[in-house]
């Protein structure tokens, strides 16, 4: 058989996001020896490194270059992390400690569990890292549900970490102390023969803006939950204080339960991985040969008489460095049902390549139109992956757009007058992705919509490059909306409209609709809700057997002390119950109407829930976020402020989004002395509205109509854009 040459293919390592084969490391613990004096500066001279585990995601082809070794000591004040990343980029995280998740680039997260399962149970998840100004972070997030508080900056509380790139900028270390008062319930230390359940999550940058992330220190004798680590306590490793240091090294273990002994070797621990990776190769009688330049993988056909492939013989199988040999059977290639029929007598040939390890990266996308489709940096990607455009304002020099639902994705984009994206910003506040944003003087506000058990919250961004800053006296890019009142109590938890102007921010809040967190009285209310009668009637009997149930069973204190009654129908029954209040209320064809719907349910349900002073025209300060003043205004909905004495607002809807009734008017309003005088009336169902330079103005209105009314600037209707109606639905 003539031989032909290897074509030898090389693959960049840095865009590696997983091996074909990815096989993980495994540890099922953890060794904290004792420490003697600790500089904590980045170095590990000082440092006991025969604890140490390894850690990997796709050992195969990641070993060296995205790994990590984690080592841990203690002393009565302090328990010690050191982590030595291999790394090729070291220390960039993209984000930035104003707002992003550090955990999205170069990371370390530790997760401990002290008094696991007793009453002095501490849960700490901690999230360490640089961000790309430099600045290192050190935050704490407390609670099985990361619900019993958070520390923004451990370093105030006397944690303290440092790194340092090593010297061939293939890597760097990352050392942690971390007080033992943060991490247990009582604060006092551990001593040697305790343990805490643990676990460990190193994250890399791949690329610009993606991610690598290892999940290592489980228990034995499971399947690992390597996707929601963070809440898989039962799954997690142990962390063991040994009384003596110098400790025996520790193999590596992999997933599939084989292991790789450890040794010291120049100061560092080295694996010997001889055997990791094992070929299955086909028997044979006719032998082919040929010179494998490096160790790597090595797929090879067979070409028959006619020229066409005869026989796959490998498929990626791993081959040493040197000459190397394979057998051949004489037969086709194999499918799932047969081995391989025999071949015809005849002259073949062989063509191979050889690679030093393929990666694979899998990328999704829907409604793409940025750089690329996919999220490799800022101005890549295009826009939410749940959610649909929800707003659109203007700076002077970029559109800046939002979506209303972006998981993956970003929920606020910055882009050029020809539609290039020039940034991204990602929803970290944990609230839902907004209906509304403004932007005034280089600053964008986004109004975060409630979602879940989080309320609604404003942030900013730099609208130049899309990075979160900070509201002044307040050391945080969020603001809860309840916490822009002086006074709080009784005050609106939310806005629906927002716009921004010479320093000012202008709020409408008068969405009648009812919030979980409203119910103030349990109990009371959802007594009154299965007793029905009046508005009530019908609510509760619509609801599911089951939900019912457990609504009964909780009220007659059979769900041993639950807080509320438990779920049901994967729903929480509370939730479902005020969601079907809500439907009744946005049923109502006016913001009056539901307005008024809602004071019956009110009356209904007697001191159950919260009076909320609503219908209120709100100005703030743009850079404290704090309330300055109000203005009553009945059912104002989007606002849009011209200068510090005119602004407009739709009137007469339920809200400006969703599938509510529309504003029917707009209304002008002059901030400093709360005049409100009537611009257009007779709309039907607006949504928004916006002014030209010449001050004509353009209103949005959806169903029936779907058009854009152009106004005059003495209120009186000029044309319109779009055929009335809207677009047809075939044709």
């Amino acid at each position: 058989m003539k031989t032909k040459l290897l074509v030898f293919m090389f693959l960049a390592a840095a865009l590696l996001c997983g091996s074909v084969s990815a096989i993980e490391t495994e540890n099922n613990g953890i060794r904290i020896l004792p420490a003697g004096k600790v500089v904590v500066d980045g170095k590990y001279d000082d440092w006991d490194l025969s604890g140490g585990i390894f850690t990997c995601s796709g050992v195969e082809t990641n070993r060296d270059i995205y790994s990590v070794w984690v080592h841990m000591m203690y002393d009565k004040d302090f328990l010690y992390v050191l982590a030595r990343w291999n790394d090729p980029t070291p220390v960039n995280n993209p984000g930035s400690s104003k707002g992003d998740f550090g955990f999205n680039g170069d990371c370390l997260q530790i997760r401990f569990i002290t008094g696991y399962e007793k009453p002095g149970e501490k849960v700490s998840h901690w999230t360490c890292w640089r961000d790309r100004e430099g600045l290192d972070v050190m935050d704490i997030g407390y609670g099985r549900e990361f619900n019993e508080g958070t520390v923004r900056n451990a370093k105030e509380k006397g944690a303290m970490q440092a790194f340092q790139v090593n010297a061939d900028q293939k890597g760097y270390t990352q050392e942690i102390a971390i007080p033992w008062s943060l991490i247990t319930k009582d604060g006092n230390p551990l001593k040697a023969g305790d343990s805490m359940v643990m676990a460990v999550e190193p994250n890399f940058t791949a690329g610009l803006s993606g991610r690598i992330t290892i999940k290592d220190i489980f228990r034995s004798g499971i399947v690992p939950d390597r996707v929601f680590t963070f809440r898989a306590y039962k799954h997690w490793g142990t962390g063991t204080l040994e009384s003596k240091g110098k400790a025996d090294l520790a193999p590596v273990r992999l997933s599939d339960d084989r292991y790789f002994p450890v040794v010291m070797k120049d100061g560092n621990l080295t694996v010997d991985w001889t055997g990791l990776i094992v070929s299955q190769l086909w028997p044979g009688f006719k032998k082919i040969d040929f010179d494998m330049p490096f160790d790597g993988y090595v797929s090879m056909n067979l070409i028959g008489p006619d020229g066409v492939v005869a026989r796959q013989l490998l498929t990626e199988n791993y081959f040493q460095k040197g000459k190397q040999s394979v057998d051949w059977d004489g037969l086709s290639s194999p499918s799932h049902r047969q081995p391989g029929t025999v071949l015809p007598a005849g002259k073949y040939t062989w063509k191979a390549i050889a690679t030093k390890g393929f990666g694979v990266t899998l990328r999704g996308w829907a409604s793409h139109s940025g750089k690329a489709p996919w999220t490799n940096g800022p101005t890549d990607d295009w826009g939410g992956d749940h959610g649909v455009p929800s707003a659109c304002v203007f700076d002077g020099t970029r559109i800046i757009m939002a979506w209303n639902g972006a998981e993956g994705g970003k929920h606020v984009q910055g882009t050029d007058l020809q539609g290039v994206v020039q940034w991204g910003l990602k929803n970290t506040t944990g609230a839902g992705d907004p209906n509304v944003i403004a932007v005034d003087g280089g600053t964008v506000y986004i109004l975060n919509a409630f979602y879940s058990s989080i309320p609604p919250v404003m942030t900013r961004a730099d609208s130049s490059n899309g990075t979160y800053s900070w509201w002044k006296g307040r050391d945080s890019t969020v603001m809860p909306i309840k916490e822009t009142w002086e006074k709080p109590e009784g005050m609106p938890d939310h806005f629906d409209g927002l716009d921004a102007k010479n320093g000012k921010l202008y709020a409408t809040c008068s969405d009648p609709r009812i919030r979980p967190a409203d119910v103030v009285d349990m109990k009371a209310f959802l007594i009154k809700m299965q007793a029905g009668g009046g508005v009530l009637d019908g609510i509760v009997n619509s609801l599911s057997e089951r939900t019912r149930k457990n609504i009964s069973e909780w009220l007659a204190g059979q769900q041993d002390k639950e807080p509320k009654p438990k779920r049901a129908d994967n729903k929480d029954p509370l939730d479902t119950v005020v969601g079907k209040l809500n439907e009744m209320i946005a049923k109502e064809a006016t913001g009056a109407a539901a307005q008024a719907k809602r004071r019956a349910v009110d009356a209904a349900l007697g001191g159950s829930l919260r009076n909320l002073n609503t219908n209120l025209f709100v100005i703030l300060d743009g850079s404290t976020g704090k309330v300055v003043k109000t203005w009553p205004l009945e059912c104002g909905s989007f606002v849009r402020a011209v200068n510090d004495n005119l602004v407009y607002v739709l009137t007469g809807g339920i809200a400006s989004q969703g599938d509510t009734a529309g504003g029917s008017s707009v209304v002008s309003i002059d901030p400093a002395t709360g005049k409100v005088t009537p611009f257009i009336q007779g709309l039907k169902n607006a949504r928004s509205l916006a002014l030209d330079k010449n001050g004509k103005m353009y209103v949005g209105v959806a169903e029936p109509d779907q058009q854009v009314l152009v106004f005059s600037k003495e209120g009186k209707q000029i044309s319109s854009i779009g055929r009335k109606g809207g677009r047809p639905a075939v044709g």
